[in-house]
């Protein structure tokens, strides 16, 4: 009876959190299965799923990883593709574990199950469709390797030359691209509000003169516009690409291209920012 009165408590949403980190941490795993949050947790199953919508977004919640019996093949290799694409390299297992924790990802011991290891699973993501190489360096793909604490060493390749003062060559990374875009977008009319791991990279404010207000926009960064695509971001809402290179082929209303490269060539004239003769 007092079991059945303990399991039939809601929670607030920082007990159920606290319960759930709890749970992981006495069973030693990044992630819990309702099975053992049933034989272990102070709240039911069922109040979890209903606070947080899914069991699952209860996890995320509280920052552990999503599990499950049997994730298929395409789902472990796209989430590496995420993690390499937030990170620029290869993950080694303790990065990947880092990053993917609270993102709804196939936590880093689900992927070790289903690919028979993590080295493996790299070298399936590597002649995987969903493969984005880092660096045509060979030094980035030696950082697949079973040891947490590896780390690729590899030289920096430097785009072409901009002949802009703050940033004076062309970027090769998103990385890049964030933070040309930090540096333009009060410029260009934009306000960050916020800049994620997730899709989107970032939520902006941008005054629409029509309106005579601000209005929320989505804004994804890539260094090539047609990579929105390749990364396979959903389609269904307005969005923002900030890209150096506009190389989409095929418009499509949902998205808005904003090249940086053309902004920069086209428009910064203040002194601070003009480009080079």
């Amino acid at each position: 009876m007092a079991d059945r009165k303990r399991r039939s408590r809601r929670g607030t949403l920082e007990q159920l959190v606290a319960d759930l980190q709890r749970v992981a941490q006495e069973t030693g795993t990044e992630t819990v299965t309702q099975k053992e949050y049933e034989g272990a947790g102070e709240f039911s199953v069922d109040a979890i799923s209903k606070t947080f919508g899914t069991w699952n977004e209860g996890l995320k919640a509280a920052g552990l990883g999503i599990s499950r019996r049997n994730w298929a093949t395409d789902a472990c290799l796209r989430a590496i593709g995420t993690v390499v694409r937030q990170l620029g390299c290869i993950p080694t297992y303790g990065q990947y574990k880092e990053v993917a924790t609270g993102l709804g990802l196939p936590c880093v011991s689900s992927i070790e199950k289903h690919m028979k290891g993590w080295s493996p699973a790299l070298q399936a993501y590597q002649s995987s469709p969903f493969a984005i190489s880092p660096s045509s360096d060979i030094e980035a793909w030696r950082s697949m390797s079973d040891d947490a604490g590896a780390a690729a060493t590899t030289p920096h390749l430097y785009g072409e030359a901009t002949g802009f003062d703050l940033m004076p060559f062309a970027p090769t990374s998103e990385n890049s691209i964030l933070v040309l875009f930090g540096m333009l977008a009060q410029r260009m009319g934009f306000i960050v509000e916020a800049v994620r791991p997730q899709f989107p990279d970032c939520i902006a404010k941008r005054w629409d003169p029509k309106a005579k207000r601000y209005g929320q926009v989505l804004v994804e960064f890539e260094l090539k516009a047609e990579n929105f695509f390749k990364h396979q971001h959903p389609l269904g809402q307005k969005t923002v690409v900030v890209c150096w290179i506009d190389d989409l082929k095929e418009r499509h209303d949902d998205l808005e291209i904003v090249s940086l490269k053309d902004y920069i060539r086209d428009f910064c004239r203040a002194p601070q920012l003009r480009m080079k003769s």
